[in-house]
């Protein structure tokens, strides 16, 4: 039997398997079955592309999937009116807003007209301002969504627009996470993506008032 007749085989059996596990535990289990099935052959294929292909040792696509996972939690699930209708909006805007100004602020200390020691001074004066002024915000502003309503909640639409949004927002992340690293090579590139994989994921976890966080869903 060659390698193509065995894949075949291969395929064939766990589909036989999947079939059979539905038969017995429901529809319900073979449609989870699926469903992780699916997303792990497309981590298989991304990673076999990357690193099979390219020689890339990223493991980044793990904070790719955590990306995706929350962007079809914040699509479907049921809005929070408790979130609405409070000042958890307000709040947010101020923090965007915050974050806007001290971005402006780096930006613009990275193209003043300095050298050298000066310069470097004036960005990172700048960084911390804008650090500063960001979680004088947003600290508030998670501290009230959290006590009031729990967290924002997503906005009650369809899964397919969340996959959809989903795949937006880990295109956009992926596209700044390559325009850093993608000049590294071997394990340099492999240590950077898990890092940046390990930041999403810590992100993820402790921003409760915007995913839950590993909270139980809100009832």
């Amino acid at each position: 039997m060659n390698v193509v007749s065995r894949a075949l085989m291969l395929y064939l059996g766990l589909v036989v398997f999947i079939v059979l596990v539905g038969f017995w535990q429901g529809a319900a289990n073979i449609s989870l079955l699926l469903l992780q099935a699916s997303a792990f052959a497309l981590v298989a294929l991304g990673l076999n592309i990357q690193f099979g292909y390219g020689g890339l040792f990223n493991f980044g696509i793990m904070g790719m999937m955590m990306i995706g996972g929350f962007a079809v939690t914040f699509i479907s699930y049921p809005v929070n009116l408790k979130f609405w209708q409070g000042d958890g909006p307000l709040l947010l805007l101020k923090a965007f807003i915050a974050f806007a100004a001290g971005f402006a602020l780096v930006w613009a200390a990275r193209r003043a007209p300095l050298k050298g020691g000066w310069k470097a001074a004036l960005v990172l004066l700048c960084w911390f301002i804008g650090y500063v002024l960001y979680r004088s915000q947003i600290d508030p502003a998670a501290e009230y969504i959290e006590k009031n309503a729990g967290f924002v909640g997503g906005l009650g639409l369809h899964p397919v627009l969340g996959w959809v949004f989903g795949g937006l927002l880990a295109a956009g992340v992926a596209w700044i996470i390559g325009k850093i690293s993608l000049g590294l090579r071997s394990d340099y590139l492999a240590i950077a993506t898990i890092g940046i994989s390990e930041i999403i994921r810590a992100l993820i976890k402790n921003m409760d008032w915007l995913t839950r966080g590993t909270l139980m869903p809100a009832r």
